[in-house]
C-alpha cells in the first residue's frame, strides 16, 4: 500500500467516513481516472468503446451505491 493511500484513507477516517463509503469513494475516483483510456467510435449513429480492452471499466462504473 503506498504512502498515499495510507494518508487518504486516514483522512477519511478523521472526516468520520466508514471503510465502506471510503472503498466506495476510491472506487468512484478510480472510475474517473479509467475514463481517461476509452476511446469511442461512432456506429450507425450511436457510440460505441473502440478499445474493448477497457470495457471493465464499465464494470467499475455501475456500482450501486
Amino acid at each position: 500500500m503506498s504512502w498515499l493511500t495510507v494518508v487518504g484513507q486516514h483522512a477519511m477516517s478523521v472526516m468520520g467516513l466508514s471503510s465502506e463509503v471510503q472503498n466506495y469513494a476510491l472506487q468512484i475516483v478510480a472510475g474517473v481516472l479509467h475514463l481517461g483510456n476509452i476511446d469511442f467510435v461512432e456506429r450507425n449513429n450511436y457510440a460505441e468503446i473502440a478499445n474493448k480492452q477497457c470495457q471493465s471499466i464499465t464494470f467499475t462504473l455501475s456500482m450501486t451505491l
